[in-house]
């Protein structure tokens, strides 16, 4: 029977998130090594390194192919050892590299398995026969997918990628449900960050399918539905702490709904329906995005987010109004004010009647004419 384990891994020492690894039971050495390197169940010799991951490091991340770490000797790939000595056989080769996500052993060549392993970041065929897989990512894809993003040199990652944590998970699948998704624990949200990534979501329930545009639309809708649930709790947050924590969670859900957008969207030509729901979604998810990232006070992210709302064929009059309003909160927040004002007016020719434009309108206006003359005040008083 299958065994799960886990590692937290940490960026420059933040928390960056859990990964669920699969152990399968038919290749019982490597296995069993992984687990007790995971749980530290292991005495060492006297001379011999702790036998547990925890605290070592990623030493090496190639973006499209894998990511690699469990040099429990040196941490940068040139050491390793096992429970069973300073290295242990290829057992079998019965498990392929054809998917993306396989937990399989790294090696010096045949028959020098330690404790260094590599996660595949796509499917890598060329590794067949040449290297042990043993396991599978079950949950923490996104988390793979983060530190495949990540600044290398060299294919070491610029920032101290470390597992903070690590050890056996209990066999029941449902202990695994908090690790799925973007791991928020405050919605039912089932979905990888990337869609790629949800290539095992459904098997044995009618198996999701992205590429059919109606299935892909309502995941996209989802999604969004998610993240304005965990945006509306930021209001009942006990602290500015707490609601600056559940934003970015919002934030960051907004921000992978605009992603499937991106990615599922059909071409116009071939289901124009559905694009068009997708377009709708698209801007939605401009608009709030922008919206969030003002309450984070993450004004460069607000302006990209509120522009791209602004350069969709689809936003009409009430749109484009909303878009530049925050827009000009945005500019008001890096302190730029002519740029505010600019937007603010557009707005109020494209909405006359909305009251809150012209609020805003007139209050930066005023603000505006009374830095000029402190300025006018300030140059005066120089040159008396």
């Amino acid at each position: 029977m299958a065994s799960f384990v886990y590692m937290d891994f940490e960026v420059a020492g933040e928390p960056v998130g859990r990964v669920v690894f699969e152990l399968f039971d038919d290749t019982p050495l490597s296995s069993a090594n992984f687990r007790a390197l995971c749980t530290g169940s292991h005495t060492p010799d006297h001379d011999q390194v702790p036998l547990h991951y925890k605290g070592s490091s990623v030493h090496r991340i190639v973006r499209n192919f894998a990511i690699q770490g469990g040099d429990i000797v040196y941490g940068d790939g040139t050491g390793g050892t096992s429970i069973y000595g300073e290295s242990f056989d290829d057992e079998n080769f019965v498990h392929n590299h054809a998917e993306p996500f396989v937990l399989s052993m790294a090696n010096g060549g045949p028959n020098t398995n330690k404790s260094q392993f590599f996660v595949t970041l796509k499917g890598s065929p060329h590794l067949d026969g040449k290297h042990v897989a043993f396991g599978r990512v079950v949950a923490g894809k996104s988390v793979l997918r983060l530190l495949e993003e990540l600044d290398t040199e060299a294919d070491a990652p610029v920032l101290p990628v470390k597992i903070a944590d690590c050890g056996e998970l209990a066999r029941d699948p449902k202990l695994l449900l908090p690790f799925i998704g973007s791991q928020d624990g405050l919605t039912a949200d089932k979905y990888e960050e990337h869609p790629d990534d949800n290539f095992n979501l459904g098997k044995g329930e009618g198996e999701l399918n992205l590429d059919d545009a109606a299935q892909a639309l309502q995941v996209t809708q989802e999604i969004k539905t998610y993240a304005t649930e965990v945006y509306k709790m930021a209001a009942e947050a006990e602290s500015e702490e707490e609601r600056a924590l559940v934003l970015k969670v919002a934030l960051q859900k907004y921000r992978k709904a605009l992603r499937y957008v991106f990615e599922l969207s059909p071409d116009p030509d071939s289901a124009k329906q559905a694009y068009d729901e997708f377009q709708k979604v698209k801007l939605a998810l401009h608009q709030n995005t922008g919206l969030v990232a003002i309450q984070l006070k993450k004004w460069q992210q607000a302006i990209n987010s509120t522009t791209s709302a602004l350069e969709m064929e689809n936003a009409g009059p009430r749109d484009k109004a909303k878009a530049l309003s925050r827009r000009a909160q945005a500019f008001q927040g890096l302190k730029k004010q002519e740029k505010a004002v600019a937007d603010l007016e557009e707005a109020h020719r494209l909405l006359p009647s909305d009251p809150q434009i012209s609020k805003s309108l007139a209050a930066v206006q005023q603000a505006t004419e009374q830095k000029e003359k402190k300025q006018k005040a300030q140059y005066a008083k120089f040159f008396s």
